[in-house]
């Protein structure tokens, strides 16, 4: 039988493909539960953390630095500190939320997909791409934001890609424009995503629809935005972060320096969500994405017929947020060049990429072999991934694998 790109495959007769759902997804939880439990040290980093959770007070919290000028959201903070708190501090109990809010954006993600990809085989190819993914394995057992700022993005996109739904049902719609605003307390990177509802709004309300969300969504943003900059934002150590321009921000000191952080910071925000060495590995991750980056700047203009002033796609979200990193990078605003602290963007380039190889199809059908090239390097660094981690050596900076047949080492971006 040909293999075939083809929702066919998989009829209600058989029910294969929800059952491959349910694999896939029962393979990324079980990959980042058994990781959890291996009880991974914590990092240099996550050790400063860990000084401020248990030596500043609940009001120190809000007005002086944390140790060593550690970057992290105050509320998510004393989160942490009061739940693991009630199991003395327990590893388990210091990682429980990051990895609670990893597992909750993957499931919000196959929502996101399930609504937006037409062809199933798309949907599932992009489920597969988080098990494959070391920075969405590894950082979900971060005690460090980065998941929870998967997670903000996750549920910003998950509400805007539902807009239309939504918008019609009154008390769901109210319900999430008082809690998307409040993200901004727990992770910085929702300042990234929560103009655009407020855009939505005001366009529906030039329509005559709904004008009570948009000053609802406005007095939220006002209330939240405030306490995060006076308890949070006001109190990070920007200064010092700002000196490290070269390494982290958009330089301006020439031209081949400015053109080295660019390149260098879109590297980071599409190429490097896989594991890196050896190098064909991430040669092969660089090809296959660069579709995506294509597909970020080709999707925006797909508007559809029916509010074409909407931001309501995945595409449009995505290079909004995009320019709005460079943005920041140029004005020392926020780390454009540190992977990790985009991480959000990850599930961005993950669904793009995929995006971008199905509408490959559209060129010649043969182009659907890329397709399957791409499922068989996912299936690939999917089980690599998982051997790491159920072995406890997947790591932010080196991990081994070793076998009958070959013994190198393999590597993702960072520390931790």
């Amino acid at each position: 039988m040909n293999f075939s790109f083809s929702s066919s495959l998989f009829t209600n007769r058989n029910k294969i493909f929800p059952i491959l759902i349910v694999i896939i997804s029962a393979w990324y939880v079980f990959v980042i539960l058994t990781f959890y439990l291996s009880r991974r040290l914590l990092w240099s980093d996550e050790q400063f953390i860990l000084q401020s959770i248990l030596t500043l007070d609940k009001g120190q919290f809000f007005n002086q630095e944390l140790y060593n000028k550690q970057v992290f959201p105050r509320f998510y903070l004393y989160l942490i500190q009061n739940f693991a708190g009630m199991f003395h501090f327990d590893l388990l109990a210091l990682r429980f939320l990051p990895c609670a809010a990893m597992m909750i954006s993957f499931f919000l993600w196959l929502k996101i997909a399930q609504k937006t990809f037409k062809d199933q085989i798309t949907w599932l190819i992009f489920i597969l791409s988080w098990p494959a993914s070391s920075a969405l394995v590894y950082y979900a057992n971060e005690l460090k934001q980065y998941s929870m700022d998967v997670l903000a993005a996750s549920l910003f996109v998950f509400f805007l890609t539902r807009f239309e739904g939504l918008e019609k049902n009154f008390k769901i719609t109210r319900i999430l424009l008082l809690i998307l605003p409040s993200l901004v307390l727990l992770s910085h990177a929702a300042y990234f995503f929560i103009l655009l509802p407020l855009w939505n709004l005001f366009m529906a309300a030039l329509k005559s629809r709904r004008r009570c969300f948009l000053s609802g969504y406005i007095a939220s943003c006002a209330v939240f935005v405030s306490c995060s900059y006076f308890f949070d934002l006001s109190v990070q150590p920007l200064e010092f972060y700002q000196q490290l321009d070269k390494e982290i921000f958009i330089v301006f000191t020439s031209p081949m320096e400015f053109l080295e952080s660019v390149t260098s910071g879109i590297s980071n925000l599409f190429s490097r969500w896989f594991i890196e060495e050896p190098r064909w590995i991430r040669r092969a991750g660089r090809f296959f994405v660069f579709f995506g980056l294509i597909e970020l700047f080709r999707g925006f203009w797909r508007t559809p017929k029916t509010a074409p002033w909407r931001i309501d796609s995945v595409s449009r979200i995505a290079l909004i947020v995009f320019l709005e990193l460079f943005i920041l990078g140029c004005l020392k605003l926020y780390p454009f060049i540190i992977p990790r602290g985009v991480l959000f963007f990850c599930p961005l380039v993950l669904y793009l990429t995929v995006q971008g190889l199905d509408s490959l199809k559209a060129l010649h059908p043969r182009f659907k072999t890329v397709m399957a090239f791409y499922l068989s390097f996912l299936l690939f660094m999917a089980g690599i991934v998982s051997l790491l981690a159920w072995e406890g050596r997947l790591t932010a900076k080196r991990s081994w694998v070793s076998g009958r047949f070959f013994q190198t080492s393999y590597r993702f971006y960072g520390a931790g």
